[in-house]
């Protein structure tokens, strides 16, 4: 049961419209039906169901994510065990130079701010509208694990 009084029909007309004028493609949501109305949009599905094309994401993501956690792990090994990613070190650095470069091949835009903080934007057309943001910290703890903030970076890659 929706929380509120009344149901979120700001929502619904939104969604209606970006299906409406094709902002995402159809294919990744076959069909819209809001539980708070009578009517439906029904978008015809092309080619692929959602579940193959979800599925072929997740894997995709997956081999993105373990590409990414692999070779960071190679050059942040630790030789006692688990890896080493002092705040502010060469390998740090280097986890950040690594995510730089994964940000371009993704068209994500870059900028760092004067405590090394390193952002990755994903331009948008209006960019006066709120943003989701999420990140990360590219350092561990001596001889820690490897998503020690790594899998917060991968997560929002």
């Amino acid at each position: 049961m929706y929380p509120h009084k009344e149901p979120p029909i700001a929502l619904e007309i939104l969604l209606l419209k970006i299906f409406r004028e094709n902002i995402i493609p159809s294919d990744l949501f076959p069909v819209f039906h809001s539980p708070y109305s009578t009517q439906s949009a029904t978008i015809e599905v092309q080619e692929k169901s959602m579940t193959e094309e979800m599925q072929d994401i997740a894997v995709e993501g997956a081999a993105f994510a373990k590409k990414i956690f692999d070779d960071v792990r190679e050059f942040s090994k630790d030789p006692v065990a688990g890896v080493s990613r002092q705040g502010y070190s060469a390998v740090e650095n280097k986890v950040h130079e690594y995510v730089k470069e994964v940000g371009k091949t993704l068209g994500l835009e870059e900028w760092a701010d004067a405590a090394g903080n390193l952002f990755l934007t994903l331009p948008g057309e209006h960019r006066d509208l709120p943003a989701f943001v999420t990140g990360s910290h590219g350092d561990s703890v001596p001889q820690g694990g490897n998503y020690d903030g790594l899998a917060g970076i991968v997560a929002g890659l």
